[in-house]
């Protein structure tokens, strides 16, 4: 976990999370803070486990870390968080010089598509595992999020 840690620690992403941090101050909704790559790391794992995939659990953390860098362009620009995460989280870990670019390529294509509800793989994961991480069923706003039918059927679903 080394290199999680150091990445972890990069300058970007540690610039990146605060200002996805200030972006969201008055967000209602669920915020990509912290807890919530915490919680998409835990159930990714979880999930990875259950499916049989094998994947170090060091990989599993930097996707998770790295999976909404992209925010910021999206609140400032428009932009699709996914495909903006994917480039950004190449270009950090291609600093360290560590990764194998096998690695480099499972993280960034899970990030790419983890919004596609039809994805496979690795890429599936995290998007259930992104999805899963909302509190839908304890949300004090439920009734006015645009995607409340989608993630409480998504909620009720079994995924092995």
């Amino acid at each position: 976990m080394q290199r999680f840690w150091r990445v972890y620690r990069d300058e970007e992403v540690v610039r990146r999370f605060k200002e996805i941090n200030y972006l969201e101050k008055d967000r209602e909704f669920c915020r990509h803070d912290f807890q919530h790559f915490l919680d998409v790391a835990r159930i990714l794992t979880i999930l990875c486990f259950e499916n049989k995939f094998s994947f170090p659990r060091e990989l599993i953390y930097l996707t998770a870390l790295l999976h909404d860098l992209g925010r910021v362009e999206e609140y400032l620009y428009g932009l699709n968080h996914a495909l903006v995460g994917a480039e950004v989280a190449r270009e950090i870990l291609e600093k360290y010089q560590e990764f194998v670019q096998e690695e480099i390529f499972l993280i960034t294509e899970a990030i790419r598509g983890h919004r596609e509800q039809d994805s496979e793989g690795f890429t599936r994961l995290l998007y259930l595992a992104d999805k899963l991480s909302r509190p839908c069923l304890t949300c004090r706003v439920i009734d006015k999020c645009h995607k409340k039918e989608e993630m409480l059927l998504l909620h009720q679903e079994k995924f092995y």
